[in-house]
């Protein structure tokens, strides 16, 4: 995106801490700020991103769990 011209806006430099808790209503970019964590083993990704310079880049636990495919037709299939 960046090489091609489009806006990007870098909100990296709010990931701090030692670990992290998203607690966001609907549509506030829970789902964006995951697949980015996810993707911190891909080095090249955040070059020249303000995150860039502020980690390790050792490896990290990233759990992600997609309730999306989860069988939800019956309430007994969801416990």
């Amino acid at each position: 995106m960046i090489e091609d011209g489009y806006l990007y806006v870098d909100k990296t430099w709010q990931i701090t801490g030692k670990y992290l808790f998203l607690f966001r209503p609907r549509r506030f970019g829970k789902l964006l700020l995951v697949s980015t964590l996810y993707d911190f083993g891909n080095q090249f990704l955040f070059k020249g991103l303000s995150i860039y310079d502020k980690i390790d880049w050792q490896s990290y636990l990233i759990i992600r769990w997609d309730f999306s495919v989860i069988n939800h037709s019956t309430d007994t299939k969801l416990r």
